[in-house]
């Protein structure tokens, strides 16, 4: 059916929910893999901050399932068990421009990482391990303060707490180069947040987002 014509996004819901509603579905790796197969070709077609955060609930359940078998179906249906990360990654690449609505999935792809940084401390392992994962999410901070979103500022408040938490001895230096990149990021902002006005005003019609379109185009 997908092939032929495009489905509706809560066509997609409902079929995901026909699957997860069979008995025992969770504890099938055959089945885990098939509603990750629907959940891709759903996102693939509607890169919907909401489908998205439906795919991670997924995935987040199945991690955190107290089912043994749930836990070890989703190792066996995904091949290893750290699923979750990469998930995360993808949607927060897929959403990043939707200047409203992106910054709950980015929250979530952060607080991971943070909660992987505190096990990796906890476990008492190499420091390199939870070394990388603090280089992980500065890369993924200075990212996201590069890219347009309604949150900037307080993504930039998050960034100075990390920084003060992970980086205090060169506080400063991070702060200021921070606040370059934040400073551009805000006139780009500015721009969107003119364009989301209108976008609203006009209920979404086709001349304000052709408008947009061409604004966003531009930028670039």
């Amino acid at each position: 059916m997908y092939r032929a014509i495009a489905v509706p996004e809560d066509t997609w819901a409902e079929w995901i929910r026909d699957e997860l509603d069979r008995p025992g579905a969770l504890g099938k790796s055959a089945t885990i893999k098939y509603v990750a197969d629907l959940y891709t070709l759903a996102t693939q077609e509607y890169a919907l901050p909401s489908t998205w955060q439906s795919y991670i609930a997924f995935v987040s359940g199945l991690s955190t399932s107290a089912d043994d078998k749930t836990r070890m179906a989703a190792v066996e249906a995904f091949g290893g068990s750290d699923y979750v990360l990469p998930i995360l990654q993808l949607a927060v690449d897929a959403t990043e421009a939707h200047f409203k609505d992106s910054q709950t999935i980015w929250i979530q792809y952060k607080e991971y990482i943070e909660h992987a940084i505190e096990a990796a401390r906890s476990a008492g392992g190499a420091d390199g391990d939870a070394t990388a994962l603090v280089d992980l999410l500065q890369a993924v901070f200075i990212e996201r303060l590069g890219q347009p979103h309604a949150e900037l500022d307080a993504t930039f408040a998050l960034y100075s707490q990390f920084i003060t938490q992970h980086r205090n001895d060169t506080y400063e230096q991070h702060m200021i180069d921070a606040n370059h990149t934040v400073s551009q990021t805000r006139q780009r902002c500015s721009i969107r947040d003119g364009c989301e006005d209108d976008l609203a005003k006009s209920a979404g019609s086709w001349g304000a987002t052709t408008s947009y379109i061409a604004k966003l185009a531009r930028e670039k």
